[in-house]
């Protein structure tokens, strides 16, 4: 059973996926108190795959996926054995 929290308490690097709210809707993700402050020792990484809107368009998303998942990957190997919030399938 996942445990959640209010906006009052503070999240650690420790703690922090463990109290998130499980949205069930898509449309959850416009709901202010579904958001919370990250921890102070995090730093935020943004990537833009150049062009993707045309890319895509023109039938290279699987491309645009491959790009974008690539600092995904490097920020995962450089953090080692570190909890993830990411959807994954295991592949026979």
């Amino acid at each position: 059973m996942i445990q959640t929290i209010d906006q009052k308490t503070t999240l650690n690097t420790q703690n922090f996926y463990k109290y998130l709210p499980s949205l069930s809707s898509f449309t959850d993700i416009i709901e202010p108190s579904n958001y919370f402050t990250v921890p102070d020792d995090w730093n935020l990484i943004i990537t833009d795959v150049v062009n993707s809107t045309d890319a895509i368009r023109s039938g290279h998303y699987k491309d645009v996926n491959i790009a974008g998942c690539i600092t995904a990957m490097a920020v995962s190997n450089l953090m080692g054995d570190m909890d993830y919030p990411f959807y994954s399938v295991e592949m026979e």
